[in-house]
């Protein structure tokens, strides 16, 4: 898959603007090649009374080239309330401070994959919210339905569809899980993002119905079904 542009040559400079008229217009494609190594942006809900552990949810990782992570490290106001392992699991830190009548209730921070060679070879926002729950929690989340369409030979990571969350419960969303025929082709992020997965095999007008299950603290979350169609470039 590839982009095509026409481009403009002109003798002397131009003003920057496409469509500057000359006596050499040309066509060039330029194949879209993914990055080996992307981290998803991730957004996460942690309870202001959360214990050193407590996973927070994870970061998508999609290693096209299979690249040897060894550490993915945070940065921003208050990363040190937080840890990622090289999986790309959150959780809160030991010794974190999440009263966020005192310090924040919002953390916007960036993560940064590491490969074995100390190379920096990718990076993502991550922003995670802290919440009251000064009582055991009780309420599971729920997800409505969803649609969605994904091009064929779309590379991984792609975008297909998100799952609208009614409410995440009383405590935060640590994973949602797809099942199902085919649900290996997709993963889904804990905001409901979901892409297309590494390895995925994808065939015009294949239809996928799929569950998803959200988790959090006081348990599942009843299926809500997403309905994924490949189609024609």
């Amino acid at each position: 898959m590839g982009i095509s542009f026409l481009l403009s040559l002109s003798g002397c400079g131009g003003d920057g603007q496409s469509g500057i008229q000359s006596d050499s217009d040309f066509d060039a494609t330029v194949p879209l090649v993914p990055k080996s190594t992307i981290l998803q942006p991730f957004e996460g809900v942690v309870s202001s009374q959360a214990e050193s552990g407590e996973v927070v949810g994870t970061i998508i990782i999609i290693n096209l080239a299979e690249v040897d992570i060894i550490a993915i490290m945070l940065s921003g106001n208050g990363f040190e309330n937080f840890l990622v392992d090289a999986e790309g699991v959150v959780t809160v830190s030991s010794g974190a401070l999440l009263d966020h009548e005192e310090t924040l209730d919002q953390y916007n921070l960036v993560a940064t994959a590491i490969d074995s060679t100390g190379n920096n070879v990718s990076a993502t926002t991550v922003v995670i919210s802290v919440v009251d729950t000064a009582t055991p929690s009780s309420e599971v989340p729920v997800l409505d339905d969803a649609i969605g369409n994904v091009v064929v030979d779309s590379p991984a990571g792609t975008l297909v569809a998100s799952i609208p969350i009614s409410s995440r419960g009383d405590s935060p969303i640590t994973e949602i899980v797809l099942s199902g025929s085919g649900y290996k082709n997709f993963m889904v992020a804990t905001s409901g993002a979901i892409f297309v997965a590494v390895g995925a095999t994808l065939a015009i007008d294949d239809l996928y119905i799929l569950d998803a299950v959200a988790k959090n603290e006081a348990g599942e979350s009843e299926p809500s079904v997403v309905t994924i169609t490949v189609i024609a470039k």
